[in-house]
């Protein structure tokens, strides 16, 4: 996890007063991210503690807040972005519980239509064979009673 900093750390390691710490955090929100924790107090981030650096640099040099702010929105804007598009990309966990439960479910439905697939096939397969021993006895039955007629027929010649 990332370190926090208490305001008077972040002064004393920049440099400047608690004051102007808060003022520039008042300045130049956009740049400079700060959270608070439970007690709200305010809880400096590695990356803020930097960027504040970075003013202190900036002003040294005789900057306006005007232009360390434009140095700051020019120099920050493309990584932040980049972090803002990252966070925005990465998938909540909620999201990826859901994909893998919809990717299960889909899985559990496909096995389920192929086994009731195979079962429907084995049943006309059996049904096949039911019509076929069926289809073979009616013909039987058709041939015996065609005989049965032929023979009587033979009969009523000869006895007539």
């Amino acid at each position: 996890m990332e370190r926090a900093y208490a305001v008077s750390e972040v002064a004393r390691r920049v440099g400047v007063s608690q004051t102007t710490i808060r003022q520039w955090e008042r300045e130049f929100p956009e740049s400079i991210r700060v959270t608070r924790d439970e007690a709200g107090t305010r809880v400096f981030t590695e990356e803020a503690l930097v960027r504040l650096e970075k003013v202190r640099a900036l002003r040294d040099r005789g900057l306006s807040m005007h232009l360390v702010r434009e140095v700051l929105r020019v120099f920050y804007a493309d990584r932040d972005l980049a972090v803002e598009e990252r966070e925005a990309s990465r998938p909540s966990p909620a999201l990826l519980l859901a994909d893998f439960l919809q990717s299960r479910l889909e899985h559990v439905a496909q096995r389920q239509t192929e086994d009731l697939k195979q079962y429907v096939e084995e049943r006309l397969g059996e049904v096949s064979e039911g019509q076929s021993t069926i289809l073979s006895e009616l013909v039987g039955i058709r041939e015996s009673r065609r005989d049965r007629h032929r023979r009587k027929g033979v009969l009523e010649r000869v006895f007539d």
